[in-house]
């Protein structure tokens, strides 16, 4: 019996800690805007798009970017 029970809330611990945190997660929204010309007036024509995301940890090792190296082709 008392094994049961061990198992039990030695379970329900690491559930707890293996499951992630919801609460944490912020939501972003931002609003993408692109600029066109058109052969009709007024020629000039905006265009929105909205995108939502929600912050998240990342699965992956962030890379460190390097500058771009110059290559000059004579």
């Amino acid at each position: 019996m008392k094994l049961n029970y061990i198992l039990f809330v030695a379970s329900q611990c690491l559930l707890t800690f293996a499951l992630e945190r919801r609460q944490d997660r912020k939501v972003f929204t931002a609003t993408k805007v692109v600029h066109a010309l058109v052969s009709q007036s007024p020629f000039f024509v905006d265009s929105t798009t909205t995108v939502v995301w929600t912050q998240s940890p990342s699965i992956t090792e962030p890379e460190p970017t390097t500058a771009p190296s110059p290559t000059i082709d004579y």
